[in-house]
């Protein structure tokens, strides 16, 4: 049995989807059931009703559509791909789109990855440029602090991806990276420019005072960090702690190792452009 706003839904306001007084064989028609099956009644009309709608032009409608195959989170965005695409090619692409959960959901990563790049490549920008003009146009010294940095990022950004699935949060702690990879190259890059005498000996002095405060920095950073490893949301220990994890260790090492490696094999350059200062 009906309630009664139920019946009045089915009576009054959509008449397709009335249902049969009676049920007895040969005497009722279950036209409804078809009419319900196949959304009919989820259209506009511009002006008549859904059995007089000559002249009229439809306003609103939609039909489903069954997605097959979806058997992991690639597959979500190559479905939308592939249904943008046809949309875009319809004659009917300005007055038709595309939508259910897996498109609302789902859409944004079509753009993440492209967006996460282009910000990356303008955070360097950003970072050489600071460099420079801090260094006193120190070209060299601000090209590996910038490669530094980057390096920092894509690495962090690899392994993020090849631990866990990207979505939103990888993101957004890949560029966080970004600006935390200037705490483990700004330090070294700033002693080593504003150093004296060879290469050698400005690596040498840069790592000596450095090195101690970027370890304890490090250190004290993981330290914080820590308690989220016991929280209870494993979504909190995987994305937060473990990519905060990663930010630090990368970047110790990166900073430690890596960045005095660049300084040392470019000391010929660095010779030549002081040479050419003069």
């Amino acid at each position: 049995m009906l309630g009664t706003k139920q019946s009045a839904f089915y009576t009054q306001l959509n008449s397709l989807r009335q249902f049969p007084e009676k049920y007895e064989s040969g005497k009722s028609s279950l036209g409804f059931v078809y009419m319900d099956l196949s959304a009919v009644n989820q259209m506009s009309w511009s002006r008549g009703t859904f059995m007089d709608t000559k002249d009229s032009e439809l306003t609103y409608g939609f039909m489903d559509a069954i997605q097959i195959g979806l058997t992991h989170e690639d597959t979500f965005v190559e479905a939308i791909d592939e249904g943008n695409k046809v949309v875009d090619e319809s004659p009917l692409k300005d007055n038709v789109w595309l939508y259910g959960p897996i498109l609302v959901f789902w859409e944004v990563f079509v753009e993440l990855e492209p967006e996460l790049f282009t910000i990356m490549g303008i955070d360097c920008c950003i970072i050489f440029v600071v460099t420079l003009v801090s260094f006193g146009f120190d070209v060299i010294t601000a090209i590996i602090t910038c490669l530094s940095c980057t390096m920092i990022v894509l690495e962090i950004y690899g392994l993020s991806v090849a631990l866990m699935n990207f979505n939103i949060f990888v993101a957004t702690f890949t560029l966080m990276a970004m600006g935390m990879s200037v705490e483990f190259t700004a330090h070294l890059a700033a002693a080593f420019s504003l150093g004296t005498g060879e290469p050698v000996e400005r690596l040498s002095e840069a790592m000596g005072h450095t090195f101690p405060a970027l370890v304890e920095g490090s250190i004290s950073t993981f330290c914080g960090i820590f308690p989220l490893a016991f929280h209870p949301q494993v979504f909190v220990v995987k994305y937060i702690f473990t990519i905060m994890t990663m930010v630090v260790v990368v970047g110790m090492i990166n900073g430690t190792v890596f960045m005095p490696a660049m300084l040392a094999l470019l000391a010929p350059l660095l010779k030549f452009t002081k040479r050419a200062k003069k």
